[in-house]
C-alpha cells in the first residue's frame, strides 16, 4: 500500500513511514496490533475507504449493521 504524506505526518506512535514507500498489508496490520501505529492506521483507511473520513463512516455503518447502537469510530 502507498503511503501518502497525510499518513507519514501523524504524531507518535508511528513506524516513521515516510511519504512515497510502501507497506505489505501483512505488515501494516501486524503494526497496528502490537504498535498501535498511527501512520499505518492511516494508510490502511486511505486504501479502504479513500480517505480517514470515509473510513470512519464505513466503520460507523459497521457497527450499526452488527448492533452497536452506541458505537462511535
Amino acid at each position: 500500500m502507498f503511503v501518502s504524506a497525510h499518513a507519514a505526518a501523524q504524531p507518535r506512535s508511528h513506524l516513521g513511514l515516510k511519504a512515497g514507500d510502501t507497506v505489505s498489508v501483512r505488515a501494516a496490520i501486524l503494526s497496528l496490533v502490537t504498535k498501535s501505529a498511527n501512520d499505518v492506521a492511516i494508510v490502511l483507511a486511505e486504501a479502504i475507504a479513500g480517505d480517514k473520513s470515509a473510513f470512519v463512516e464505513q466503520m460507523n455503518v459497521k457497527a450499526r449493521d452488527i448492533g452497536m447502537a452506541k458505537t462511535e469510530f
